[in-house]
């Protein structure tokens, strides 16, 4: 009892450890209960709703990439707390009017672009759903890295369970009714509004507004103009490499439904479902401490970053190594028994695709170092090459070669992790032990 107490004792005394915990238990319980929830709905719904909701979720996480220009990714690096505000109201701002361009597109073209997709039932009600929902989803990224800034990492917990328990409670409910494939969908939109409103009443909760003094005088078209001109390169560099990483993640159910067909993405979707999804809402989980962390010590000596890079490296390869190499083994008995023999080849998918999801584990956390030092070209031109990667690693050995998906997917599955090693080592050279560097001096 006395070496559980004073491990407790020396975690709780590490404010960045104590922050992962409370971020990765509240992770790991809202996607323990999506994952609790994935043997009931596999009964309830086909592979086909799946890939058809995976086609929804790729739809909504593009336009998501955009729909703010990466501003709120610059705010861990405010440097006081108007400058905090503004940018926080700037966000908001352009959320609302990128929202407002994707309706109108979506309102003359979206039928046609959802038929293209594969989502023929309920088109016309998607139509206006898909814009509110990627909405409320630019909302949620915008208080999530607000909380980040101020330390609030339970209100990131807050809203990340409210957003899967209403999103299970949902897909459950009409799963029963039933109302296939929509109950899906549905359940994921309702997840997302959810968790929003569950951040904006974090902020009124906890005092952030008053905190910060959000009122009207601290916000002005002035300060809002510095702030979009001092975090530029989020725009011209962030964007487009949030777009091409959102592409070469979210296209590949899409893809394989062009290359073969929908159940075969509903297969790839129930592994996203169990592990790739939980395993990335981990990791990011503790790529919001690093970033609240990281800037920090970048301010007294860049060496600390580099510690602190490895360090989280070391805890990331033992938090995740040991369950993914035990489903890369059992994959394919693993999911017979829990979802139904008509499952049994989600986990086939699964023991291919381990590679790349130890890969994206351990790196998507680290990532966001290159941002810190002011190096998002460097995370573009990646992002560019891992797009054209993923693409051409599931078409020309499926349309081409005539390849399985099972093979497909392990020359896919290599091919990222190779990537994935590649930005690991290109981050870490620029994490070279220079003595006290700034950023700009970095540049």
């Amino acid at each position: 009892m006395g070496i559980i107490y004073k491990i407790k004792q020396k975690v709780l005394a590490n404010n960045f450890m104590k922050n992962i915990l409370i971020l990765v238990g509240g992770t790991v319980f809202a996607q323990g209960l999506v994952v609790l929830s994935s043997p009931l709905l596999t009964r309830m719904y086909t592979p086909e709703a799946f890939g058809i909701l995976a086609t929804f979720i790729a739809v909504v996480s593009i336009l998501n990439s955009i729909v703010s220009l990466k501003y709120e990714l610059a705010l861990p690096l405010t440097e006081s707390k108007k400058e905090t505000i503004n940018l926080f109201s700037l966000n908001f701002i352009i959320t609302i009017i990128i929202t407002l361009l994707y309706l109108l597109v979506f309102v003359f073209a979206g039928e046609t672009i959802l038929k293209g997709l594969g989502i023929v039932e309920y088109s016309t009600l998607l139509v206006w759903l898909i814009p509110v929902t990627v909405l409320f989803l630019g909302f949620t990224d915008n208080l999530t890295y607000l909380f980040v800034k101020v330390s609030r990492f339970k209100s990131i917990t807050n809203l990340k369970v409210s957003n899967s328990f209403s999103k299970v409670v949902t897909q459950v409910l009409f799963g029963i009714i039933p109302s296939y494939p929509f109950g899906l969908i549905l359940g994921d939109i309702v997840g997302r509004v959810v968790g929003a409103f569950v951040g904006l009443y974090s902020i009124v909760k906890y005092n952030i507004v008053n905190s910060y003094k959000m009122v009207k005088e601290n916000i002005s078209t002035n300060e809002m103009k510095k702030v979009l001109f001092r975090f530029k390169k989020f725009p011209m560099f962030s964007t487009p490499a949030g777009l091409i990483n959102s592409l070469s993640t979210h296209l590949t159910p899409v893809v394989l439904v062009f290359a073969y067909d929908p159940v075969i993405a509903g297969f790839y979707s129930l592994t996203q479902r169990v592990l790739g999804l939980p395993s990335t809402l981990v990791s990011q989980s503790i790529s919001q401490v690093y970033l609240n962390e990281a800037p920090k010590l970048l301010k007294k000596d860049i060496s600390l970053v580099r510690n602190l890079y490895l360090k989280v490296t070391k805890n990331l390869l033992l938090f995740g190594g040991v369950p993914i190499f035990f489903l890369s083994i059992f994959g394919e008995s693993i999911f017979s028994f829990i979802f139904g023999d008509k499952w049994a080849d989600s986990g086939i998918y699964l023991q291919v695709l381990s590679l790349m999801f130890l890969g994206q584990f351990i790196v998507v956390p680290l990532s966001q170092t290159l941002n810190i030092l002011n190096k998002q070209n460097i995370q573009l031109i990646w992002d560019i090459f891992r797009v054209l990667v993923s693409l051409f690693t599931i078409i020309y050995p499926s349309r081409i070669l005539g390849l399985s998906p099972e093979l497909t997917l392990l020359i896919y599955s290599i091919s990222i992790f190779i990537l994935y090693l590649l930005l690991y080592f290109i981050t870490l050279y620029y994490l070279k032990g220079e003595g006290n560097k700034t950023p700009e001096q970095l540049e």
